[in-house]
């Protein structure tokens, strides 16, 4: 059950991440970018984020559909622990510099 929770809330923080990048990117000038993949892309190029971790994360969250399997739910769990959470830790953080505001992602 935690794992399936972690995995929900994973998945959840993901989407309202990429989501805030999107304004952020927005509030920059960039009002045609729109979707998870452009939107890494043009925060990878800005230097926001690790673009290669963001799309191993985006990877993740296409998973979390099939988090029902015990192989891909042990993946996921690894995954987020590992990595998808400092990702998430290092855009708050950016973000927090850019805008002056704290953010706690909800995976922390």
């Amino acid at each position: 059950m935690e794992d399936q929770g972690l995995i929900k809330a994973f998945e959840y923080t993901y989407e309202l991440a990429w989501k805030t990048v999107q304004d952020f990117l927005r509030d920059k000038g960039y009002n045609d970018i729109t979707g998870p993949k452009p939107v890494i892309e043009q925060a990878f190029q800005d230097g926001y984020i690790d673009g290669f971790a963001w799309v191993r994360m985006h990877k993740s969250r296409n998973l979390t559909n099939l988090a029902y399997e015990d192989e891909i739910a042990r993946q996921l769990v690894a995954s987020i622990t590992s990595e998808h959470v400092d990702q998430l830790q290092k855009l708050a953080s950016r973000l927090e510099e850019e805008s002056g505001l704290t953010l706690k992602p909800s995976l922390v």
